[in-house]
């Protein structure tokens, strides 16, 4: 069973100017983030964690193109490579609102591309545009220690302190930030001479991937391919509002070297019930925590020995 355990208190007030003020939009409480505790969630020695993502989502700035060159100096000592990219679109989980309380952004949001600044190992990634800042740790090619969340977490505050001194310095607006996500991704191996549904009956716990019979009325069904894909709406203890929505997706794929795997994905996201600093915090490790229980209750105890589960 997954158990978020937020908690919403509607009469908290928000205020404040900057990087974390409060939107009026926004009209979500207080996360009770005292299941985050990473001593209360599942662990294991060794995860199939292939890439991690922490990101916020804000009103677009204006003449954002005077920010790029002066974030990367701020950030050229810890990620000296740049890329750019296409910019990814504006995602909203907006549970029911009404079109018109979504925020519209200018047009200059749309016409600039996004910016990757990269470590030299390129294990750590930020992401840049007018309107999302991603915090990334990935793999490459496989190799990479995962450093676990709160090393990536401590990176993205870096990252939003030196976007937010860019901001400041150069007289542009202050963003109001208005989704948040954490994502996770794994890749799971797919055992030497295993099909795709095998590895699937294996991987996961889900009923229907177990109970799968391959026999229908006397004709054998052979499957040649897996997808799987569970959305849930996350709500706090006795409230009838969604605060987030936890996404999860299972599809075949395959390494940059051709080697078989499952590609497994997690994603929490929704509007931060508090757009300071501990509230938009406490979102992202409740995020955290939601999807490290989910991961855990899809997939199955097998594979659980084989990432050594510590508890």
């Amino acid at each position: 069973m997954i158990d978020t355990s937020l908690e919403i208190d509607d009469s908290a007030p928000r205020t404040g100017r900057g990087w974390l003020a409060g939107g009026e939009s926004l009209s979500y409480g207080r996360c009770d983030t005292s299941m985050t505790n990473h001593l209360d969630l599942p662990s294991f020695r060794s995860p199939p964690v292939d890439e991690v993502a922490i990101a916020v989502q804000f009103q677009g700035i204006d003449r954002f193109s005077l920010a790029y060159g002066t974030f990367y100096e701020r950030v050229r000592a810890r990620l000296p490579k740049f890329e750019e990219h296409d910019p990814i679109a504006i995602q909203f989980e907006t549970f029911g609102r009404p079109r018109d309380e979504i925020p519209e952004f200018s047009l200059e949001a749309f016409s600039l591309r996004r910016g990757w600044y990269v470590s030299e190992d390129g294990h750590q990634v930020v992401q840049l545009q007018p309107n999302r800042l991603v915090q990334n740790w990935r793999r490459q090619s496989g190799v990479g220690e995962y450093p676990r969340f709160p090393a990536v977490l401590g990176q993205f505050w870096e990252s939003i302190q030196s976007l937010e001194d860019v901001t400041d310095g150069l007289g542009l607006s202050s963003p109001v930030i208005n989704q948040a996500d954490v994502t996770y991704f794994n890749n799971i191996d797919v055992a030497e001479g295993e099909t795709y549904p095998e590895a699937f009956r294996r991987i996961f716990a889900w009923p229907s991937v177990q109970e799968f019979s391959g026999d229908a009325h006397g004709f054998r069904l052979e499957p040649e391919s897996c997808t799987l894909s569970f959305r849930a709406r996350v709500f706090a203890p006795g409230s009838t509002s969604a605060c987030a929505r936890l996404v999860a997706t299972a599809e075949p794929a395959e390494t940059e070297e051709g080697k078989k795997i499952v590609r497994f994905w997690l994603r929490f996201r929704g509007p931060p019930p508090h757009v300071h600093k501990e509230g938009l915090e406490e979102f992202l490790l409740a995020g955290r925590a939601a999807i490290v229980k989910s991961f855990t209750d899809l997939t199955s105890e097998t594979c659980h020995s084989l990432w050594q589960r510590e508890r």
